[in-house]
């Protein structure tokens, strides 16, 4: 059993561990050095020596076996009833004791490698630490499970509950025909008048969310140094180049406009296939999608190759987050993050936070409802939901940002391309209308337990922040401002600075009182 109440019985990692450490050496040498691909391209080019590239990675292999032999025989753990204690170091033994209640996440992983050996990593983090706390490796299924339950501070019961999700995922009884959310039979550490909640995500959904959700941050990453070593010239003389060009010629005539519809065709056909790999990145992350919450800890597990289960306790949500892009907004579809300690994220190399996709318009009382993080323990199904108005932000605000897309065209007056100024001013006139529409939807509203924000283009975000998790209100204002009884409030929060400008000095004033109220009798880790 990895829990113990005495302060010698450390415990060693599983001899797979060795393995985990090894590729976890190979991938980060990979991820870090994309750079050097430009290299390894330019040298295979010029017939660099194959002999070499073979033994320079026979020594890096050699060398990460090494380190991770070393880190298996010196790294032991222990979980007390308050504190995870972790030993490791060659040289210089090192000894960490966290305090449970500082842990901010707990994540079990199941890289491709584990999956035969049906066996997990549990990555536990805290606020204090840019990278991972603590990983802990090769663990079976129900020793990760039962730490993950012991790390986020929930009973042996929870625990068990939150390691048979997917299993209990069917006798759940659903509020609607897909069986996306509901609720299972009361358990033991649930309020009788609050039954747990569940959260289930099809295939379909998530190619939905593939679909209006970017997912391939990463390709121009990749490709970007690849494609900077071709030889464009070159590539224009081969034969197969010069065959498709001759075909696309052949189909235009020299027609400008039949040429710009090939181009949009190409393009389009270009977007295509990155929505298809999006669509693709999607499934593979999240499916099959469940999320649990039993009142105190967000559960989520998913993942086709590398199978993820991530646990967040409610408390440590910093903020909420609803997004509708422009094609999500078609659809009918949002996603909800759970914002948190900024760098601390649940998926901290991507800075991604803990979120729920593809939600229907239909589902968001009830989820915002349940998981609502600003209740209070009297009020345990307190209401939350998105306001129906809000109050649009001063005019001034957009008055005082009109005039800087013509400064372009206005200075291009004095080269005396008058062609120029035209094409400055059209594309300035472009901006004031994104303005005028982005102004339009730029708001905030006011609750007791809470400020919604509300931005948007031809999407639209709501933003919840609770009172009580404000750090440091700041408002300032300058005379064309005082004049109108005008501020920009600012609130420090620990997932990052949230400004509003233009408001009456009136509503700022409440948003402070409020929240003086909520943080001065709160004497809770506000993490």
């Amino acid at each position: 059993m990895p829990l113990n109440t005495g302060e010698t019985n450390l415990i060693r990692l599983s001899p797979w561990a060795i393995v985990s450490v090894v590729f976890g050496h190979l991938t980060k040498l990979v991820s870090n050095a994309y750079a050097l691909i430009p290299i390894l391209y330019a040298s295979w080019k010029m017939d660099f020596d194959s002999k070499w590239l073979i033994i320079g990675a026979s020594v890096v292999f050699s060398v990460s076996t090494i380190m991770a032999v070393v880190y298996w025989l010196r790294f032991h753990y222990q979980v007390n009833r308050d504190k995870l204690i972790v030993q490791q170091g060659l040289l210089f033994s090192k000894i960490d004791e966290i305090p449970l209640d500082k842990i901010l996440n707990v994540r079990i992983e199941q890289p491709f490698y584990f999956k035969p050996l049906d066996l997990f990593t549990l990555v536990a983090e805290t606020a204090g630490s840019s990278k991972d706390e603590v990983q802990l490796r090769a663990l079976s299924a129900s020793v990760a499970k039962e730490l993950q339950a012991a790390l986020v501070g929930n009973n042996h019961a929870s625990a068990n509950s939150a390691a048979n999700a997917i299993e209990l995922a069917h006798a759940t009884h659903a509020i609607d025909s897909n069986n996306t959310i509901g609720s299972p039979h009361a358990t033991t550490n649930m309020a009788a008048n609050e039954p747990p909640l569940w959260v289930h995500r099809n295939g379909d959904d998530l190619v939905l969310f593939g679909l209006y959700q970017n997912n391939l941050l990463w390709l121009a990453l990749i490709l970007s140094p690849i494609l900077g070593q071709f030889d464009y010239d070159k590539l224009s003389q081969q034969v197969w180049f010069q065959a498709l060009w001759g075909q696309a010629t052949r189909l235009t005539h020299g027609d400008l406009w039949l040429e710009i519809v090939l181009a949009s065709t190409l393009l389009l056909a270009v977007l295509g296939i990155l929505s298809l790999l999006s669509v693709l990145s999607a499934i593979l992350k999240y499916y099959p999608y469940h999320l649990r919450f039993d009142g105190r800890t967000l559960v989520r597990t998913g993942g086709v190759i590398s199978h993820q289960q991530d646990a967040l306790k409610v408390h440590r949500i910093q903020l909420l987050q609803l997004e509708q892009p422009w094609l999500a907004r078609l659809l009918g579809r949002w996603t909800l993050r759970f914002k948190q300690v900024q760098g601390q994220e649940v998926e901290q190399q991507k800075k991604g936070n803990m979120l729920i996709p593809s939600l229907r318009t239909s589902e968001l009382a009830t989820i915002l409802t349940s998981i609502n993080p600003s209740r209070l323990p009297e009020h345990a199904l307190a209401q939350l939901s998105l306001p129906k108005s809000y109050w649009s932000v001063h005019w001034l605000w957009l008055a005082k940002r009109m005039w800087a897309p013509f400064m372009p065209a206005l200075f291009s007056l004095f080269a005396g391309e008058l062609w120029i100024s035209c094409a400055l001013a059209l594309v300035g006139v472009a901006f004031c209308l994104f303005l005028i529409i982005y102004y339009c939807q730029l708001g905030y509203h006011i609750k007791r337990s809470g400020i919604w924000l509300h931005t948007g283009l031809l999407g639209q975000q709501w933003r919840f922040i609770q009172y009580k998790k404000i750090q440091t209100v700041n408002w300032h204002t300058s005379p064309g401002l005082r004049r109108r009884g005008l501020c920009t409030l600012t609130l420090g929060l620990a997932s990052g600075n949230v400004t509003i400008s233009c408001i009456p000095v009136r509503h700022a004033n409440h948003i402070y009182r409020q929240t003086m109220m909520a943080t001065g009798t709160d004497f809770n880790n506000w993490i």
